[in-house]
């Protein structure tokens, strides 16, 4: 068993020293009571721990400095993100377009290159988007337009018998399903009148005229069928009486086979003479005109 150390006697108190002060006994007691840095393991740990600390607090904040701000190596790596886009990387990118970089984006089209494309359209560009379609209301009938989906450009659309309604140029010989049947002898209108077509059989001069033009009854009753009139009935419709009734001078030109006989004898159109029987017969003879 190893020996204690012997203990040293202390020395008297000399009663004849001053007494400390009471600020510097305090000092005195606190600087003893405080623990020296290298008094005891459990200092020396305490130490280690707070340096060991402080380094890796320094360490996370260098670390996380260098991430969030991009800094040094890291930042430099992190905040390149590709190049900015330029003319000729071959990829139209960015602010690049056919006008000011065509090596990456094209050549504009333009009016001409036989493509439609772009804003080209067949109003500013035909040569490459072609002609418009026909708009109705240009006052064009063209294209596949009609009188029936565009009356402004094709005109209202000729009668059709069917459709119900007795239109100017329809008779009930015509077109007995909109017009009715027809009531035997009775003539829509005189013969000298240009309009509807007459009724076959109404009268014996209809029945003549339509027997050489049958149109003058199922289509129109128009000037061709005045004239048919005074050939095949006698009948002058625009003079004073019939070529085949002698009276007063015709004027010449009243129709036409008044015109033919006053260039062959001028005295049939003479007031002062009239229109004798042998002006009659120059009628009969040159206009084929049947006299009743």
């Amino acid at each position: 068993m190893a020996r204690l150390p012997e203990h040293t006697p202390r020395a008297p108190l000399d009663t004849n020293m001053p007494k400390p002060s009471r600020t510097a006994l305090f000092l005195v007691v606190t600087a003893l009571a405080a623990p020296a840095c290298d008094d005891d393991d459990s200092g020396s740990t305490t130490g280690s721990t707070t340096t060991t600390t402080t380094t890796t607090t320094t360490t996370t904040t260098t670390t996380t400095s260098g991430t969030a701000g991009g800094g040094g190596e890291g930042g430099g790596s992190g905040g390149g993100g590709g190049a900015a886009p330029t003319c000729g990387d071959a990829a139209c990118n960015g602010a690049e377009t056919c006008v000011d970089c065509p090596a990456d984006c094209g050549v504009c089209p333009t009016c001409g290159d036989a493509t439609c494309n772009g804003a080209e359209t067949c109003v500013d560009c035909p040569a490459d988007c072609g002609v418009c379609p026909p708009i109705c209301g240009d006052t064009a009938c063209n294209g596949a337009e009609t009188c029936v989906d565009c009356p402004a450009d094709c005109g209202l659309c000729p009668p059709i018998c069917g459709d119900g309604v007795c239109e100017a140029v329809e008779n009930c010989q015509a077109c007995a399903m909109d017009c009715g049947v027809c009531v035997p002898g009775a003539c829509t209108h005189d013969v000298c009148v240009t309009g509807a077509p007459l009724v076959n059989n109404c009268n014996p001069c209809v029945t003549a005229v339509c027997l050489a033009d049958p149109q003058c009854c199922t289509t129109a009753w128009d000037s061709h069928c005045l004239n048919i009139v005074e050939m095949q009935c006698g009948i002058s419709c625009g003079c004073a009486h019939s070529v085949c009734t002698s009276g007063d001078a015709l004027v010449d030109g009243c129709s036409q086979c008044a015109s033919t006989v006053c260039a062959l004898d001028s005295s049939c159109c003479d007031a002062t003479l009239g229109w004798e029987p042998l002006c009659v017969n120059t009628a009969q003879v040159f206009c084929n005109v049947t006299c009743p």
